[in-house]
């Protein structure tokens, strides 16, 4: 069954995209030059930032939509409820 993501959009498949690219040069680069393999890590661990960093934003956009739609009276409910 496939889990629905209201942030997920095709810009965050396409950097996925690219971030697993990234791993599989960064992981298959074994033999090469050290500066290199150095390089195709940074390079990889940059796209896992930007993937990171472009999740995290919509998914507070998201968030905080959905709290303005809310009240304050189901919030304090939800809350004495725990």
């Amino acid at each position: 069954m496939h889990k629905y993501k209201p942030f997920w959009t095709k810009e965050l498949t396409n950097q996925r995209n690219t971030r697993d690219q990234a791993q599989e040069i960064a992981e298959k680069s074994e033999g090469k030059y050290e500066e290199q393999k150095r390089r195709y890590v940074i390079n990889w661990r940059r796209e896992c930032a930007i993937m990171k960093k472009q999740i995290s934003l919509p998914k507070k956009e998201i968030w905080n939509k959905f709290i303005s739609g809310t009240d304050n009276t189901s919030i304090q409910t939800i809350q004495q409820a725990e």
